[in-house]
């Protein structure tokens, strides 16, 4: 019996499950950038997710890199745009 994974917030392209998946595990990635089905705030999710639960070894969590990244707040040199604002500070590490 393979073991299984249940990836949450995989992204696009799944890096994580792409590499169990090549060691042998049997895994499924959900994310809603890759079915809208797979947003977590979709009430029928949690449900699939249940229903899995005894075929299922464990489940884990795949942040999005770019949202930790702390080059974002590094100061650009004079002369550069700036493309983009910090997404969180030490005061507010769920998000500005």
């Amino acid at each position: 019996m393979a073991t299984r994974a249940g990836d949450i917030m995989s992204g696009v392209n799944a890096p994580v499950t792409l590499a169990l998946e090549w060691c042998g595990w049997d895994c499924t990635p959900y994310d809603k950038e890759r079915e809208d089905a797979h947003d977590l705030l979709c009430p029928l999710l949690p449900e699939e997710l249940l229903e899995q639960v005894d075929t299922t070894d464990f489940w884990y969590s795949a942040m999005e890199c770019k949202t930790y990244s702390k080059a974002r707040q590094k100061p650009l040199p004079p002369g550069c745009r700036v493309t983009s604002r910090p997404l969180r500070s030490k005061a507010h590490p769920m998000g500005l």
